[in-house]
């Protein structure tokens, strides 16, 4: 049996989905886009809690500095993400003018004594940048959902 290809009613049935599509994207375009960008900064941030808490775990345990950097890296980088400011291009200096808050001050300038310095205790003021990226993604979560 010879089959024979209806090419009019394939170019309809395609212009038809492409309608649906475009009006689909035109009244639900922004929902749809609002919850991919929950998402993927939910997904972000529960791969950060996970990495930062594995550098907190092996500082309580026993301390090193390259433990301490990288900890920091990774909240630099998260935050970098999370703002889109070039947090892990500045100093703590820079940093510090940047976001201009006198606790992260202190813990930042915490942090860099136990990596520069003698001082070993480091894990506080590593816990209060967390809480300090855990309130920030609360903020951009909120920005993301209703504005």
């Amino acid at each position: 049996v010879f089959f024979e290809l209806n090419t009019w009613i394939i170019i309809i049935a395609v212009a038809a989905v492409v309608i649906i599509a475009i009006l689909i994207w035109i009244f639900f375009g922004k929902r749809i886009a609002k919850y991919f960008t929950a998402r993927k900064l939910q997904r972000n941030h529960s791969k950060f809690v996970e990495s930062y808490n594995h550098f907190l775990n092996q500082l309580q345990s026993a301390f090193s500095r390259e433990t301490a950097e990288d900890a920091l890296k990774t909240w630099k980088k998260y935050m970098e993400q999370l703002d889109a400011r070039p947090y892990t291009k500045l100093t703590t200096r820079e940093t510090v003018r940047l976001i201009r808050e006198p606790a992260l001050t202190e813990h930042l300038s915490r942090i860099d004594k136990a990596i520069y310095g003698h001082d070993t205790a480091v894990v506080d003021s590593l816990e209060n940048l967390k809480t300090f990226a855990d309130e920030h993604f609360r903020r951009k979560l909120k920005e993301v959902q209703h504005g």
